[in-house]
């Protein structure tokens, strides 16, 4: 940065941001030029959210005021519900509630690293996406994915 065009500048950054990478500035930054030294100040692009890069945003129609949204798009942008714990080896009804459920957007629900079940925006029903898992007697974990694309926002998972 600093080096070429202020267009190179802005997009090399912007990138940088999307990323969310490590910033690491190899050069001598009182030598900068004025309009590159805003543009590392600026504070909106490092609040950038990336794709792919989820997080936790304020809704007071989810059930605990908050929601998990920009999820998917790579293995490990996943939600895993670890330690779930049943008495008996069977199948068990799972139901993910999803606040918005974008048209793109599918999800995978998996139990114990098996092959996950896909849902898409037809299969949610007020709300909710419902389904048979098979669970081990023990402990558990259920993973909700999208290794490839969007999911849909997602207030909790119950297991019944």
């Amino acid at each position: 940065m600093g080096w070429s065009s202020w267009n190179k500048d802005r997009t090399h950054f912007g990138i940088w941001c999307i990323m969310s990478s490590p910033l690491l500035i190899g050069c001598d930054m009182t030598k900068l030029k004025p309009e590159t030294l805003e543009l590392l100040k600026n504070q909106e692009l490092y609040n950038a959210k990336a794709i792919g890069t989820a997080y936790y945003e304020k809704d007071s129609l989810c059930s605990g005021g908050m929601k998990v949204t920009n999820l998917g798009y790579r293995p490990d942008n996943d939600l895993r519900w670890q330690d779930v714990y049943v008495e008996e080896d069977g199948m068990y009804q799972i139901t993910v509630k999803c606040p918005s459920f974008a048209n793109e957007a599918q999800l995978y629900i998996a139990a114990n690293d098996k092959a996950g079940q896909r849902f898409t925006p037809k299969d949610i029903s007020d709300g909710n996406i419902s389904t048979q898992l098979r669970l081990r007697k023990g402990l558990n974990t259920i993973r909700l994915y999208n290794d490839h694309g969007p999911m849909p926002e997602i207030d909790y998972l119950k297991t019944e």
